[in-house]
């Protein structure tokens, strides 16, 4: 059992690397279900989701992640002004 989001990006790292797309996208699910939001890293600069990026179920899970990312540095923005 994964214990933080960062044990299931690792994870998700592993099994990218692997060529095991629909396990690496089930494991950043697991992260983002728990609490990894950082839409950046993961759209654009996880060197090892390279491969994952098209695939149909990430897409969605960008989308997904896509607001919560805006809404903190929307908030970060506001309490730094």
């Amino acid at each position: 059992m994964i214990q933080n989001e960062f044990a299931a990006m690792f994870t998700a790292d592993a099994f990218a690397l692997i060529g095991r797309h629909d396990d690496a996208v089930h494991w950043v699910r697991a992260a983002v279900d728990h609490g990894f939001i950082n839409h950046p890293f993961l759209a654009e600069h996880d060197p090892f989701l390279t491969e994952v990026r098209d695939e149909p179920g990430f897409l969605q899970l960008l989308e997904e992640v896509r607001p919560r990312w805006e809404a903190v540095v929307e908030w970060e923005r506001r309490r730094q002004a």
